[in-house]
């Protein structure tokens, strides 16, 4: 993997577009490439594959990796989006652990000037990772913030998009809430495509529109890196 400068991110202008309260959010273009991107997304299929299925989320960084299935149509009478947690202690010598090491160093760079870590700590907040398969006619995800308390500084989510908008899917559109007013479309707005990374402040209001599938498409895959979760160890 390259550097943090090697990848071309401009720490100053990421910290400009997040506090931006018209913005709160920062996009590395091409952060992977098409090569990269087949490498990171063959070892998620893998893992969609394999890993041991769970009904309940995480409470420890120091566990495997394993599958949730996690939203249900009572309609369809099936699960219609999935989610793989990944564990930083699980990934030396994979490619998707490095892609995962890379993103975090680049979080804790440009966060580094608001001094959340006092946060984390009280909150027993750990790393992980969540990657997200939404299924064909999958509702999306309603309106909501990743920072259920007042908090003065960004918390950064750090968004990796694994599938083409439009290609591989339909819907399935990222829309933020920011302070400043309106919407932003992750995908219409901020052009984001398979391989762009988003930094983004989740103190900020976002939903998922709905989704359907695209015939020949992958479906709708993200990667949530570093997300923060409290958790007992």
């Amino acid at each position: 993997m390259s550097t943090l400068e090697q990848m071309k991110i401009d720490v100053d202008r990421a910290r400009r577009d997040i506090l931006d309260p018209s913005r709160t959010a920062h996009v590395v273009r091409g952060f992977l490439d098409e090569e990269q991107l087949g490498r990171y997304f063959a070892e998620m299929n893998e893992l969609f594959a394999h890993a041991p299925r769970s009904k309940e989320k995480p409470t420890s960084v120091e566990q495997p990796d394993f599958v949730l299935p996690w939203l249900y149509s009572e309609e369809l009478k099936r699960f219609m989006v999935h989610r793989i947690y990944c564990f930083p202690c699980n990934e030396t010598g994979t490619y998707h652990g490095e892609v995962h090491a890379m993103v975090m160093r680049s979080r804790d760079e440009i966060e580094s000037v608001w001094n959340n870590t006092p946060v984390y700590r009280a909150k027993n907040y750990g790393d992980l990772h969540i990657i997200t398969k939404y299924e064909d006619g999958s509702d999306g995800y309603p309106r909501h913030t990743d920072v259920p308390f007042e908090h003065p500084t960004p918390m950064l989510q750090c968004w990796l998009q694994l599938t083409t908008p439009g290609i591989d899917f339909d819907g399935g559109d990222l829309l933020m809430h920011p302070p400043g007013g309106g919407v932003i479309s992750g995908f219409g707005d901020l052009g984001i495509t398979s391989g762009d990374l988003v930094f983004f402040d989740k103190r900020t209001e976002h939903e998922v529109t709905a989704c359907d599938g695209v015939e020949g498409g992958r479906g709708r895959w993200i990667s949530i890196i570093g997300a923060k979760a409290p958790m007992d160890a």
